[in-house]
């Protein structure tokens, strides 16, 4: 009985784009236009220096905010000057204070996810003896739960799921992990040239 089986890379999540028109100058202001112009200037600086804090971009980005009379202008600036929306609302949460509790909720929530996954292998490797195939998906499930949830957290980098070097690297991986389970639990054994090759389950 073999445990090889295909696990698809998941897919990278996408955000879409807002269905607006970018408002680069806006009319609508609170304050005078040369004291937008400062507080735009600001904000732009923030979001252009990668040694900025995300406190200090926080704060020049609620600031400009302030300034918008218009409900919605303030997101079309960040889309006209394309800055991420995802940062943007991170470093302005962290402005208000709230960012130790997003951060707490973050880890929360992935390590939740991972769980889940876990929970799932345990229910199906108690039903007796499943089918090999559908563990091996599930452990692996569990592996990549865990990599890219740890790979999404700050201070971590993950690269392109759909890189050429990932993809290898997995299939690499899958090929390793099928094999190992086969000599764990099928009873595989290595021959003379050191190809692993399968045989009838171990019997206790």
């Amino acid at each position: 009985m073999s445990t090889t089986c295909a696990v698809a890379l998941p897919e990278t999540l996408t955000i879409q784009s807002l269905n607006e028109q970018p408002v680069a100058n806006p009319t609508g202001l609170r304050v005078p236009a040369e004291e937008f112009s400062k507080r735009e200037t600001a904000a732009l600086d923030a979001s252009a220096t990668d040694q900025t804090s995300a406190l200090e971009f926080g704060r020049a980005l609620l600031s400009l905010r302030a300034a918008f009379y218009v409900h919605g202008d303030f997101t079309k600036w960040i889309t006209a000057h394309a800055i991420d929306r995802n940062r943007a609302s991170y470093c302005m949460r962290v402005a208000n204070g709230k960012g130790a509790t997003d951060r707490a909720k973050n880890k929360l929530t992935r390590q939740s996810v991972v769980k889940k996954h876990v929970d799932d292998l345990f229910k199906l490797a108690s039903k007796g003896t499943p089918e090999m195939n559908e563990v091996c998906r599930k452990m692996l499930t569990v592996v990549q739960s865990v990599v890219l949830n740890v790979g999404t957290l700050p201070g971590w980098t993950m690269n392109d799921l759909k890189h050429p070097a990932v993809v290898a690297a997995a299939l690499a991986f899958k090929k390793s992990f099928a094999e190992l389970l086969d000599v764990l639990y099928v009873g595989s054994d290595v021959d003379d040239r050191g190809e692993i090759v399968a045989h009838a389950p171990l019997k206790p």
